[in-house]
């Protein structure tokens, strides 16, 4: 990931509000250094990123994304395509989650070569079972 030394934000994708503030809520309950930023859909989510690349003297800071796969306007599969395409997003860690009986959503994800499946479980499972947050998260 770019700029290691530097702590990530946790970049959460979701059209589901109910989601968005579950998953705030549980990284409230953890104990963590990171910056926390939340997205409807993709293409709000790529504008983000944009946005923090052109801060940054054109250089991505670390970002870890949680990424929801079925949204409107741009699915998880069609934001993962859209990060190949820029060289810049290259060192992003990309999470995609969803309910375990979607394997066609799966499979596209899969194929657009992200890190990892998660399942909508609990949101304070998904946050601490993910390895690159381990560094910055104590678990209570």
């Amino acid at each position: 990931m770019t700029g290691c030394n530097q702590t990530p934000t946790l970049l959460l994708v979701d059209d589901d509000e109910i989601n968005r503030i579950a998953f705030t809520r549980a990284l409230g309950q953890l104990n963590h250094d990171l910056g926390f930023v939340t997205a409807e859909d993709g293409l709000e989510a790529l504008e983000y990123l944009h946005e923090r690349i052109a801060r940054n003297n054109g250089v991505l800071p670390p970002v870890i994304v949680l990424l929801d796969v079925y949204m409107p306007r741009m699915n998880g599969a069609e934001f993962c395509n859209a990060l190949a395409e820029n060289p810049c997003f290259g060192d992003l860690t990309v999470y995609a989650f969803g309910t375990a009986d979607m394997p066609v959503a799966i499979r596209s994800v899969l194929d657009a070569h992200i890190d990892g499946y998660l399942t909508k479980d609990s949101p304070l499972e998904t946050l601490t079972s993910l390895p690159q947050l381990e560094a910055y998260i104590q678990i209570p």
